[in-house]
């Protein structure tokens, strides 16, 4: 086994979290030795639960590596994880970095020129036209736009790098099997069709919920050297976003 695939087998499985598998790849030295500890190594260390020691224990029984490698292969998708060259140097220096990044499309390493762009879905008229003349000019500005493919400004944004024959990533907060919001996606293409991409850090088959998207919202801004925020309501998503871009270290502009 290499290190690239136990990255994906721990990524398949539930309830660890790419912070928890940092910490005990510390202790390990390397994933596929994680994967191989034993039931007592794992309970020598503060903060591992039973729960998590089953998981890691069991984890033949309970993810299929070749199935999952077999999808993304279907689809098209490449996956990158921590253990790969190509992973993009500043997602990696977060915090918490995803084990994975599923991708369709073009992911550059470098994202030095790489601007997010997130905001309401129920946005007013001036939202609009606000997030589609930043995302033109982005592009005319030789930027790369990152967003999250949902309703209001996200897919706006979108759209207009597509309408500009730009390049931007679409990072979602589902598996690549099942893109959401399905109404995208022909938006989805068009993105792919101008040299952009789709990524996920779930997951082939991984159904969204509402822990996925404040997960992916990370992402986004890690991807991105700043953030401008379109009209997010005082507890939205959007704001989470912010916030995760400001701990990163990233700049952050509102309208």
């Amino acid at each position: 086994m290499t290190d690239k695939e136990a990255y994906i087998i721990l990524n398949l499985i539930p309830g660890i979290g790419s912070v928890r598998v940092k910490e005990l790849i510390s202790v390990f030295s390397s994933p596929v030795h994680l994967l191989e500890a034993s039931s007592k190594a794992l309970k020598e260390i503060n903060g591992i639960g039973q729960n998590i020691i089953e998981s890691i224990n069991s984890w033949k029984a309970t993810t299929n590596l070749q199935r999952e490698l077999e999808l993304a292969d279907k689809g098209g998708v490449k996956i990158i994880t921590l253990a790969d060259d190509d992973y993009p140097t500043a997602l990696k220096e977060i915090y918490d970095p995803p084990l994975c990044l599923y991708i369709r499309g073009s992911l550059d390493k470098n994202t030095e020129k790489n601007i997010g762009i997130v905001g309401s879905r129920r946005i007013t008229r001036y939202g609009k036209e606000v997030a589609n003349h930043l995302a033109k000019a982005a592009v005319n500005a030789g930027w790369v736009v990152v967003s999250g493919l949902a309703y209001g400004i996200d897919a706006i944004s979108h759209q207009a790098v597509v309408e500009e024959n730009g390049k931007t990533i679409a990072v979602l907060g589902g598996g690549l099997a099942r893109i959401h919001p399905q109404d995208h996606i022909p938006l989805a293409k068009n993105i792919l069709k101008n040299n952009g991409a789709i990524i996920s850090e779930f997951p082939m088959e991984f159904t969204p919920t509402r822990w996925s998207f404040p997960m992916r919202n990370r992402i986004i801004s890690g991807l991105s050297q700043g953030l401008i925020v379109v009209e997010a309501g005082l507890k939205s998503g959007s704001l989470i976003t912010a916030k995760r871009a400001l701990e990163q270290g990233r700049s952050v502009f509102a309208v």
